[in-house]
């Protein structure tokens, strides 16, 4: 009711669309993690305030809070049936494949690092200079 239909470009050079199910999937995982999805939130209010407001409570509600938990405790359950599994952490590899280095001996340092150590407070400047 009381709608007007404009046609125009989207917004962004066409990025921000539901025109297909590429994009659609994309914002709907912007939405879910809660990352910059503002501009979105605002454009789709301004073509349909009802649809949006469903959409965007459920995105928030349903998506964010109840799946991205549901992810983390997978992937946590995961991690402890390895550890149980392996009876070590999950990242720990079988046999070890490069031998230790000693701790004795000194590093020698790359001719990189040493320019680095050198010109140290040169790119402290340069990045203070930058930010003024």
């Amino acid at each position: 009711m009381n709608s007007l239909c404009i046609e125009g470009d989207n917004p962004y050079n066409g990025t921000v669309s539901f025109d297909n199910v590429v994009q659609s999937l994309q914002l709907v995982f912007v939405t879910m993690s809660s990352n910059t999805f503002s501009d979105l939130l605002y454009y789709t209010t301004d073509s349909d305030w009802l649809a949006s407001a469903l959409f965007f409570a459920f995105g928030i509600v349903i998506m964010s809070l109840w799946l991205m938990n549901l992810l983390v405790a997978v992937i946590t359950s995961s991690f402890q049936v390895i550890r149980e599994e392996s009876k070590t952490s999950a990242f720990t590899a079988s046999e070890q494949l490069y031998p230790l280095l000693d701790e004795d001996e000194p590093k020698k340092a790359s001719p990189l690092q040493r320019l680095y150590d050198k010109t140290f407070w040169v790119w402290i400047a340069i990045i203070f200079v930058g930010l003024v």
